[in-house]
């Protein structure tokens, strides 16, 4: 006798339309997160230096000594640095307060020599 409103096509069109409007909204959060990094590691790092012209070796150092969750050097022709990844941010950025280095993410980036070189790539990661 009476038509239900959920069975009315105004009622299936709005749904469509906020399913549409949440789905957008997640991508967007997620694309936003830095999620590229999140799982990110220094062999990843490594080889995004090694991609862009960077060659070098990379020698793992105790890095639990300095409360990271792994790190070392890499060093190469007119370049040293050391980089170390943490747990999270937060222990990233209090390291980068203390000392002369700099942080992308969870990653810390100390260089000893070839900052020109080094310092854009580690950047753009």
């Amino acid at each position: 006798m009476f038509a239900s409103p959920r069975n009315s096509p105004g009622h299936t069109q709005r749904l469509i339309v906020t399913i549409c409007w949440a789905t957008a909204l997640l991508i967007g959060i997620h694309g936003c997160s830095g999620s590229s990094q999140r799982n990110a590691t220094i062999g990843d790092l490594v080889q995004h230096f090694k991609k862009s012209g960077l060659q070098g070796e990379y020698y793992p150092k105790f890095a639990g000594l300095i409360g990271a969750k792994e790190g070392g050097s890499y060093s190469g022709d007119g370049f040293e640095v050391e980089i170390y990844i943490f747990e999270d941010v937060t222990m990233a950025e209090s390291l980068e307060k203390s000392r002369s280095c700099y942080r992308n993410g969870r990653f810390i980036l100390s260089v000893y020599e070839g900052e020109a070189k080094v310092l854009p790539l580690f950047n753009r990661f």
